[in-house]
């Protein structure tokens, strides 16, 4: 836990940042405006401890799937599709931290894939001793959904909100925000949301179970989309029960920036442990 102030971990999912349905196509007008409310943000709360996590969206998603990576490095080309992910996705990174420092935060890369290990999927060591020294020292930390080094299959693709849970026990956030081009948690498909308002609070009871499961992203996702952000999610709380999960539609107009300085905004779903007050 950093010294002082709240310490929120932020995903800018995919879909906000690019168009997941074409091959690296990136939102760019979305990416500086994005930039800015973090920057604003950051000017008027000085205390806060942000670290921001990038979805690769349609850079490291297609390639990943072009070759077949989330099932792990068992044919000739995966190598080769692995480094051409990684650069894909490292790009796009490169795109918003660039974008971040000419807003004037001190944003800091950190690539996921060159320092952790995974086994079964699941990132089991990396430096997060680093991101709690990067915080102390006022910088904001920037890691990515990212290919990896798996000990059972021999890549796999860690997603960001893996990435989160990992870091999640030792920097304990107050709060983690998932921004995405969807409202929130909706209780049918895509396809019959006109209209329809997102579950704004979730409470899963001490079996971990929820009355709902989530559908698929849309366009191209390899790491499962909102059903297994969810359950990621409801692992961190129950790792770190005091931790709140919002879930929101980060393309409004300066809806990045409302809810990172209004910790109470009604908007967006919220995902907390069963121990919070009901």
């Amino acid at each position: 836990m950093t010294e002082c102030g709240e310490t929120v971990f932020l995903k800018l999912g995919g879909s906000l940042l690019t168009d997941k349905t074409a091959r690296e196509v990136l939102r760019a007008n979305r990416v500086e405006s994005i930039c800015a409310q973090i920057a604003t943000v950051l000017d008027e709360r000085p205390e806060l401890k942000l670290v921001l996590g990038i979805g690769s969206g349609s850079f490291g998603h297609f390639p990943a799937f072009q070759y077949g990576l989330a099932q792990g490095a068992d044919h000739p080309d995966a190598w080769m599709g692995a480094a051409i992910t990684a650069d894909s996705a490292a790009r796009l990174v490169r795109h918003v931290t660039g974008c971040l420092i000419k807003a004037g935060v001190k944003a800091w890369s950190c690539q996921p894939g060159s320092a952790w290990l995974a086994q079964g999927r699941r990132v089991r060591g990396g430096p997060a001793g680093v991101l709690a020294r990067a915080l102390a020292s006022d910088l904001v930390p920037v890691v990515h959904g990212d290919v990896m080094f798996d000990l059972e299959q021999g890549v796999c693709i860690a997603s960001t909100e893996e990435i989160f849970h990992f870091l999640a026990p030792s920097l304990r956030p107050n709060r983690i925000l998932l921004a995405g081009e969807v409202p929130g948690i909706m209780s049918g498909p895509a396809e019959q949301w006109r209209g329809a308002k997102p579950i704004p609070r979730l409470q899963p009871e001490r079996s971990g179970g929820l009355p709902l499961v989530p559908g698929l992203s849309r366009g191209v996702d390899v790491t499962g989309g909102m059903r297994t952000k969810l359950q990621l999610c409801l692992e961190m709380i129950e790792t770190c029960p005091e931790v709140q999960v919002h879930i929101f539609d980060g393309r409004p107009s300066g809806a990045v920036q409302a809810v990172l300085m209004d910790a109470d905004l009604q908007v967006g779903t919220r995902v907390v442990g069963p121990d919070q007050p009901r």
